[in-house]
C-alpha cells in the first residue's frame, strides 16, 4: 500500500532540514542513502556518512551534533568521526543543556572504544553515570534513553516513543 505512506518532501528551510535530518537519523536506514535534500541537510548527511566533521564545523546546532555523535556510536559504529564530533562539541560554548548531552557521549563513547563485554561491573558503572545524569531538558532526557538502551539493549518502545514527542514538541525552535 505506498499510496498510503506520505509522499518525501524535500526540505525548504535550514530549520526544516535540520528537523527532516534528525526524523531521518532515526527511521531511515541508512541516512547516507537519503535522496539529495536542502544544503543545511546535505552539509549534515556529508558530516555523518563522510566524516567531514569540516561540513558540521559551523553548524550552530550543537544538539543535531550531539545526536548525530550518538547515531555515529551505536548504530554507524563511526567511532573516529564520532570522537571528532565530541572534540566539536567540546570546543564550542555549551549552555547547561548542552554540557548534560556531551557528557553522556564522552560516557558512550568510552564505553563503544572499550566495550565491557567481559564485564558486568564496568557496563554497570557506565550505565548509573549516565543514570545519574540530571535531565534539564526534554531533548537531553531522549538523548539519556538512546545511550541507555544502547548501552543496556533493553529497549522500551513507549517510553522511547513519549520521549522522541515531548522532546521534539517543545524543540522547533532550539534545533
Amino acid at each position: 500500500m505506498d499510496c498510503l505512506k506520505p509522499r518525501w518532501e524535500p526540505p525548504k528551510t535550514d530549520c526544516d532540514s535540520v528537523d527532516r535530518f534528525l526524523v531521518d537519523l532515526g527511521r531511515v536506514e541508512d541516512v547516507c542513502e537519503a535522496p539529495a535534500a536542502h544544503p543545511e541537510y546535505e552539509r549534515l548527511k556529508r558530516f555523518v556518512c563522510s566524516g567531514d566533521v569540516d561540513a558540521a564545523a559551523d553548524v550552530p546546532w550543537n544538539g543535531v551534533i550531539a545526536f548525530a555523535a550518538y547515531y555515529l556510536i551505536f548504530h554507524k559504529r563511526d567511532l573516529e568521526t564520532a570522537r571528532k564530533a565530541i572534540e566539536l562539541l567540546e570546543s564550542r560554548m555549551l549552555d547547561g543543556e548542552e554540557e548534560v548531552m556531551l557528557k553522556m557521549l564522552q560516557v558512550a563513547y568510552k564505553a563503544a572504544a572499550d566495550p565491557p563485554c567481559g564485564s558486568p561491573e564496568l557496563l554497570k558503572r557506565y550505565v548509573e553515570k549516565v543514570r545519574s545524569m540530571p535531565e534539564p531538558t526534554e531533548r537531553v532526557g531522549l538523548l539519556k534513553t538512546l545511550v541507555l538502551m544502547s548501552l543496556t539493549g533493553q529497549i522500551n518502545a513507549e517510553e522511547l516513543k513519549d520521549k522522541i514527542e515531548r522532546a521534539f514538541k517543545k524543540t522547533r525552535n532550539h534545533v
